[in-house]
């Protein structure tokens, strides 16, 4: 039996049981994004944690200088790695959107480094394929991709994986059931 075919251990909290720290989290979640999003269904249980992240996420998602295209090719090499199913279908989804090819999205999905003719969107390969070998970057690429991306684009990629590596972890750990598309 696979991990996604196992009982989600994410527990639930009824609204009688939330701290009034837990319901003021969830009321800004349901502001910012409409709804609990599902990493948040596992961080509320730390609101001290959670509200941080809230905010690195959102600050992930708007005001940064990579591009939505850049972040989900970042998004889905960090969800190979990590064999998160749950992230890989989501963000597959949030790929196409951003205006991602099927066919680069299939390839990430596995791994495989596409041919993509965006330089920057090819740093951004490039780079988070090297965060994910035991070696580290090399400096060829290292320096290609701070040349496309400058210091900021670069540390906002940074962060970007450590965050998503979070979700993709806590998404395993709690076996969440793939998403009904």
């Amino acid at each position: 039996m696979t991990a996604t075919e196992q009982k989600s251990r994410i527990p639930e909290i009824h609204l009688e049981q939330l701290s009034a720290e837990q319901r003021a989290l969830i009321e800004r979640l349901e502001a910012a994004r409409g709804r609990v999003p599902t990493p948040f269904k596992i961080w509320i249980h730390n609101p001290a944690i959670a509200d941080p992240l809230l905010e690195l996420g959102a600050r992930l998602t708007r005001g940064v200088s990579l591009s939505r295209r850049e972040r989900e090719i970042a998004i889905l090499l960090m969800a190979h790695h990590w064999s998160a199913e749950y992230v890989l279908e989501i963000h597959s989804r949030e790929a196409s959107e951003a205006g991602l090819p099927q066919a680069v999205i299939a390839e990430l999905r596995v791994g495989i480094i596409p041919e993509i003719g965006d330089p920057r969107e090819r740093s951004v390969c490039a780079i988070v394929a090297d965060f994910l070998q035991k070696t580290g970057s090399n400096d060829g690429t290292f320096d290609s991709a701070l040349a496309a991306l400058g210091q900021e684009g670069l540390a906002e990629l940074l962060v970007l994986c450590g965050y998503f590596t979070s979700i993709c972890l806590a998404m395993k750990l709690y076996r969440m059931p793939l998403p009904v598309k």
